[in-house]
């Protein structure tokens, strides 16, 4: 009977073993196999924003129409040398004629030759593709990133497309071991999927290569170490002795393990197996190996969250750097299209005095524009840097005023604003408007938030100076009548690189790093700052600064 208990016992654990075994495997393969989905869409996100950026571009249409080998050679051949492409092509508009094709060599690409009508004809439909291809000739795989042409005004494609633009990425030796690198896995491209196999030390799964029709081209055969199987199963077995050498001195004491020892304690890690983490600080409180088994599962779930978390964060600042430097580039064409536009019609004004003077200015302001986007570049660099010191001295804040009230007279001026009411004074009592602080900073804090006060009102008025609070302290404001800032962008709006990006924002010009250098500037000097806005109704910030006065302590 002792015995016939026990075989039914050790079955019944055998089978849990299998089964959390197999609950184990499916949980590692499906973690693994969207942690390895996460990496792939970010190496294949670098090339399609290359694509993508390259398609809605002026010079691009320009080059289209005229083929100029040297705007080629310094713009399309350098895509190959500086994001390890294996080839770049460019097709008309008619479908039919290569306008460029860099290596020349067409065998290189037969899968693109031979679906050439079909792929521009989806192309076509859907502006953007990005899709793998298997070369038969050479046994190898590779991906096609391609979009329809456009001009710079066009970023939603949906004017007629002006000519088809590829690059081609072969999946070769370097790139697998980049992605074996990065996954700590071991990878290779097979044409026949096997099931899925594990043992004691790793998982073997794989990832399905669909190619442009939808067809299985080939599969990424995936496999990843998995440590902890081998711990569970060696766990187990342990466990099964235990058991076995129990039952035999005493049946009851066997009862007594199975649920205490064993039963309870595997079906917590059961349950915490198939995402129920509520029970780990349970399973912990059996000790031995059960907190060995408890601890590796935190293990990947935090590195399992972490991976999120970093992924997140790389797609958002992926995006937000994207998106600085397509805004950068546009603000520093602008003024160097009216510098190099003006430059040129010079010689043509010197017998015009006034026309010429007219083209001198418009260069001058443009080449401050210029030197306003550097200046603010560097003040970013350096407060990020930490290189940015604090050099206190006098500041009259009349003085300072007066400093800012002729500047930005200037500007309102220049910029045609008449209409709006510019004041800027003090509040303050005049023996609180002597105080000992970073004069510079103070300045540039207030030049960045009038610059956007001007930018974002055209009516209304502009007031900026400082007054005393209830503590007799001077706080700093500026305030406008402009657009204002809805109320959920306005914890975002210190970040780097934010611009609005809505109705009341989108024909505006800007770098997105004023405020954000404000705020850096502010933090340096150990203020604070606050704003109230509201869309349409204006904005109103406010910051203080510490400073001293003669014969006074600090505030």
């Amino acid at each position: 009977m002792l015995i016939f208990l026990l075989g039914i016992s050790l079955s019944f654990l055998l089978n849990t073993e299998n089964t959390q075994q197999k609950d184990l495997v499916k949980l590692t393969t499906s973690q693994y196999g969207q942690a390895f989905e996460s990496l792939l869409e970010n190496s294949s996100a670098h090339y399609s924003q290359q694509v993508d950026d390259y398609t809605y571009w002026d010079d691009m249409c320009d080059f289209v129409k005229t083929g100029d080998p040297a705007w080629a050679e310094e713009n399309l051949a350098t895509i190959i040398r500086s994001y390890d492409v294996d080839h770049v092509l460019l097709i008309a508009p008619d479908d039919t004629t290569v306008i460029y094709s860099y290596p020349n060599e067409q065998e290189q690409i037969p899968f693109l030759i031979q679906n050439a009508k079909r792929l521009l004809k989806d192309l076509f439909r859907k502006r953007l593709l990005n899709t793998y291809f298997y070369d038969k000739a050479s046994g190898r795989i590779g991906q096609i990133y391609a979009a329809t042409i456009h001009p710079s005004n066009d970023q939603q494609r949906l004017t007629k497309p002006q000519g088809y633009f590829f690059i081609i990425k072969y999946w070769d030796i370097k790139f697998l071991q980049e992605l074996e690198r990065i996954s700590s896995s071991e990878l290779s491209v097979v044409l026949d999927r096997k099931p899925i196999v594990f043992n004691d030390e790793s998982v073997t799964f794989y990832k399905k290569l669909n190619g442009y029709s939808g067809e299985t081209l080939a599969y990424l055969q995936i496999v990843r170490p998995a440590p902890y199987l081998k711990l569970n199963h060696e766990f187990s077995k342990n466990v099964i002795l235990i058991y076995a050498v129990s039952a035999v001195l005493l049946l009851l004491i066997v009862f007594f393990s199975l649920y205490f020892l064993i039963g309870k304690p595997l079906r917590y890690l059961s349950s915490i197996l198939k995402g129920n983490k509520v029970l780990l600080p349970r399973l912990k409180l059996f000790g031995g190996e059960y907190v060995q088994i408890a601890e590796i599962i935190e293990k990947s779930i935090t590195t399992q969250e972490e991976l999120e978390k970093s992924k997140i964060r790389a797609e958002e600042s992926d995006r937000l750097k994207s998106a600085f430097l397509a805004n950068i580039s546009h603000e520093i064409r602008t003024p160097m299209n009216a510098i190099m536009g003006f430059s040129q019609i010079l010689p043509e004004q010197f017998n015009n005095k006034e026309q010429l003077k007219e083209c001198t200015d418009i260069i001058s302001q443009r080449c401050q524009d210029l030197l306003d986007i550097v200046n603010s570049m560097i003040d970013m660099s350096r407060i990020n840097s930490g290189n940015l010191q604090i050099q206190s001295n006098s500041c009259d804040l009349d003085v300072l005023f007066d400093e800012l009230r002729n500047q930005f007279e200037k500007i309102r001026l220049r910029s045609g604003k008449l209409n709006i009411e510019f004041n800027i004074h003090s509040k303050a009592d005049r023996k609180l408007t002597l105080i000992v602080t970073d004069h510079s900073k103070l300045k540039e804090i207030f030049v960045h938030l009038l610059s956007n006060a001007f930018k974002f009102t055209n009516e209304g008025k502009i007031n900026a100076g400082c007054f005393e609070d209830d503590n007799g302290e001077i706080v700093f404001f500026v305030t406008d009548t402009g657009k204002g800032i809805p109320k959920d962008k306005q914890t975002k709006i210190f970040d780097y690189f934010t611009r609005l990006n809505n109705e009341l924002t989108d024909n505006m010009s800007g770098t997105g790093l004023g405020l954000a250098i404000v705020k850096g500037l502010i933090d340096l000097l150990e203020g604070k700052i606050w704003l109230e806005s509201e869309p349409g109704k204006g904005s109103s910030f406010y910051f203080t600064v510490p400073y001293t006065q003669t014969g006074t302590n600090e505030k």
